[in-house]
């Protein structure tokens, strides 16, 4: 009987693994998992690892304290510290690393401190297919206090509170008395589990926040033979940003990209104006302008089912007009008729048609209608 009983833990356990999900309180559902280890007031040195990801690694409630020293390490559980009930977790030093969440402090009643060299990275989970990094989770209202902070620390947050534009989310409490700044140089150490926000300092209240990240917008400083204007030179991730790219007299627009580290980032085109969706890292718009021969600025298609050329989807001669000798005066096709024409039509013709015996350098050559 114990035998089974231990079994159908274990597999209960298991599904607890494979079926995280976001809660409103936590950010996996904790619903059927134990923890590795509790302690008293005392300071220790914990170990914790290899638990594949079924339990929590160590519980703090009911009010207790827990102080773990220099060389503590929590790995491969779905919680490495989970605190809640009013407790108080001071971490000295330690590394906290390959969990699913790093550190779980609930709620306003948990006192959660800091210093020492301390790394809490490297935690995540997958919710819907996507990774999900969450190293040190504060819930609503939770704080860090801080200590001094060491050379080699790496901390990433991630609040449940989300910051807005203008409205940014504290995430350490202000340092008592004021005699003490260690949230300048604990800036460097913090970083934001999402790439949208960043923490920042808040000089005024004595502490740092998360914030909305701006990205920057860079033009490509190599563009040469024509203009490119950008709305603005930063933006947050989500955000549209627009340009316009004005060619000098002879030149066309050819290939234009938006490109960040990640690579590519698409761009859309309408009535001149081009536009892309900022991610969140910074990007760089470059732009092609190539030399026409006709003079004419834009992209020219030849049609020779129409035997017409089409200048930025509008047709720019009359169809099916032939030389003397029944050849198309666009496509050079012979098509065996003498066109018949005024005087005045034989004019127009002349000052609209562009003859393109070659494909000009970085047109588009097409066979069908445009447009």
């Amino acid at each position: 009987m114990k035998r089974f009983l231990s079994i159908l833990t274990a597999l209960v356990l298991c599904v607890c693994m494979f079926t995280t999900t976001l809660s409103a309180t936590e950010p996996i559902d904790s619903t059927g998992l134990s923890a590795s280890f509790t302690m008293g007031s005392a300071d220790s040195k914990i170990t914790i690892s290899n638990m594949g990801y079924q339990k929590i690694g160590m519980l703090a409630n009911n009010s207790r304290k827990y102080t773990l020293r220099a060389g503590s390490a929590i790995s491969t559980c779905v919680y490495g510290i989970y605190a809640t009930d009013t407790s108080t977790v001071t971490i000295k030093g330690g590394n906290f690393t390959n969990n699913y969440v790093g550190v779980y402090v609930y709620g306003t009643g948990v006192t959660f401190t800091l210093q020492g060299e301390v790394v809490i990275s490297g935690n995540s989970y997958i919710n819907n297919n996507e990774t999900v990094d969450c190293n040190v989770y504060l819930d609503s209202g939770a704080l860090i206090t801080l200590g001094e902070l060491s050379t080699g620390s790496s901390i990433g947050i991630t609040t449940d509170t989300k910051p807005t534009v203008g409205n940014p989310v504290q995430i350490t409490t202000a340092e008592a008395g004021g005699n003490t700044e260690y949230y300048k140089t604990a800036a460097e150490y913090f970083f934001s589990d999402d790439p949208r926000y960043t923490v920042t300092v808040n000089e005024t209240g004595g502490y740092l926040e998360l914030s909305v990240a701006y990205f920057d917008v860079d033009v490509d400083s190599s563009i040469e033979n024509g203009t490119l204007t950008v709305s603005t030179t930063s933006a947050i991730a989500g955000e549209t940003v627009s340009f316009t790219i004005e060619p000098n007299a002879g030149y066309a627009v050819g290939e234009v990209t938006v490109t960040s580290a990640s690579g590519a980032v698409s761009v859309t085109e309408s009535n001149g104006v081009y536009s892309f969706v900022m991610p969140a890292e910074a990007v760089t718009i470059s732009a092609v302008l190539n030399k026409s021969s006709s003079g004419v600025s834009g992209t020219i298609y030849v049609n020779e089912q129409y035997h017409g050329i089409f200048i930025n989807g509008h047709l720019a001669c009359i169809p099916h007009t032939v030389d003397e000798n029944g050849y198309c005066t666009v496509c050079k096709e012979y098509i065996g008729i003498e066109a018949e024409e005024t005087e005045e039509e034989t004019e127009i013709v002349e000052e609209t048609v562009v003859e393109v015996d070659e494909p000009v350098e970085g047109t588009d050559i097409d066979t069908e209608l445009d447009g």
